[in-house]
């Protein structure tokens, strides 16, 4: 598992990440990445083009790998959310939620929520 963590770090610092999808491992664009779930034990993940990829690997593996971005932000404990995609966010109801550009709605936890708003106050 560390051999794959490891290699995935230095792909992600080059703005790519290693899927196998169709039998084939593929190179993904971290800035396509709008948004990772978690599918019990594996990861769906959710492309700026509509396309779907599932992922054996948990969504802890992804969110471990890519945590140095700075533009990931676990959302949630089943979902995370690249915040160039977020569009819109309401943190005033007690329902916090953002607004994604494919027009999905993540709910956020309030401690996310704060965390979002005090490193990225240039968004409010």
């Amino acid at each position: 598992m560390d051999n794959f963590l490891e290699a995935q770090r230095r792909n992600v610092a080059q703005g790519i990440i290693k899927i196998r999808y169709k039998g084939k491992l593929t190179n993904i664009k971290t800035t396509d990445m709008v948004l990772l779930e978690s599918e019990t034990n594996y990861t769906m993940i959710h492309l700026n083009t509509g396309l779907k990829i599932l992922s054996s690997r948990t969504l802890s593996v992804f969110e471990n790998v890519l945590k140095d971005t700075q533009t990931f932000i676990r959302a949630n404990r089943s979902q995370v959310v690249n915040v160039g995609y977020v569009e819109d966010y309401d943190f005033r109801k007690v329902l916090k939620e953002f607004r994604l550009t494919n027009g999905q709605s993540v709910g956020i936890s309030r401690r996310k929520s704060k965390l979002f708003m005090k490193n990225n106050n240039q968004l409010v």
